[in-house]
């Protein structure tokens, strides 16, 4: 009777401190869907996507305390190599090559921010931003430019597993400025 009785009073223990446990706003964003297709998770859609290269998943409070998971990724350049846009090859080796050449460091990052309910409880979609940097080795100017005016196109397109088209027309134009 009493090992009956400890086991069900460690079970009730658990479940309670379990139940006061904060729940981690990056699992419950990365396990979440959105209305864009409920089909897949965030987490799914991001870390799955087949044209990004380095993924990262964080957590920050701003000034306001309001809590962000924030998902950055670079997009892996070399999985362009052979993607047409209207049967025009935006990206061979060789170009990839001599533009890495030129830009040794060129980088095209994507960064999503979800905003997390005060309640903790849910999320929703707040920014979604792209910008290019990079150095130019002729000059040994560096660059940053925002490509944000297509990163709300190039999401929907992340969700789908399809090629984000302004990392690709980046990537045309790259060395022919």
């Amino acid at each position: 009777m009493k090992k009956t009785t400890f086991a069900y009073y460690g079970f009730l223990l658990a479940i309670i401190i379990a139940g006061c446990a904060k729940s981690d706003p990056v699992q419950m964003v990365k396990n979440g869907t959105l209305d864009v297709d409920k089909s897949v998770t965030v987490g799914n859609a991001l870390d799955g996507y087949k044209y990004f290269g380095d993924k990262k998943w964080t957590l920050i409070e701003d000034d306001q305390k309001r809590t962000i998971v924030q998902f950055e990724a670079t997009f892996a350049q070399e999985k362009y190599i052979g993607l047409k846009v209207e049967d025009y090859e935006v990206v061979t080796a060789e170009k990839l090559q001599k533009d890495k050449a030129e830009i040794p460091d060129l980088a095209c990052k994507f960064t999503v921010q979800f905003m997390v309910s005060a309640d903790g409880k849910s999320f929703e979609l707040g920014s979604v931003t792209s910008k290019v940097t990079g150095t130019d080795k002729k000059t040994g100017k560096p660059f940053d430019q925002d490509a944000s005016g297509e990163a709300s196109q190039d999401f929907l397109r992340i969700y789908q597993n399809q090629p984000a088209v302004s990392v690709a027309l980046v990537l045309l134009n790259v060395g022919n400025q």
